[in-house]
């Protein structure tokens, strides 16, 4: 059987005792490995040509298509800026629900 240290209130865990705790400093970027680096350069930037703006898009919904269009709704429900990839995969349902509206 362990015998039972006796703690005061204001000594927290004792991993984190006064005595144990050292303060880390955040590691500069130059000094981490190339792979973080670079992915801390893949975020998407605001100009960054990945970026599709969507209001041209979100204009034409909101003339062309009746009030009363899926496609219209879930068009305008889009944020005005998303990455090429998301934009691209979105696309193929937008024309498959274009082409169902049209064959009403």
């Amino acid at each position: 059987m362990q015998a039972s240290r006796n703690l005061e209130p204001d000594d927290g865990p004792p991993s984190l005792s006064k005595a144990k705790y050292v303060a880390r400093r955040p590691i500069p970027v130059s000094n981490t490995p190339r792979a973080v680096r670079a992915s801390f350069d893949a975020r998407p930037k605001p100009t960054d040509p990945e970026i599709v703006g969507l209001s041209a898009l979100k204009e034409w919904a909101s003339k062309m298509l009746p009030m009363s269009s899926i496609l219209r709704t879930l068009i305008l429900s889009e944020p005005d800026k998303m990455p090429r990839s998301q934009v691209l995969s979105k696309m193929d349902a937008y024309v498959k629900l274009l082409h169902a509206e049209l064959q009403r």
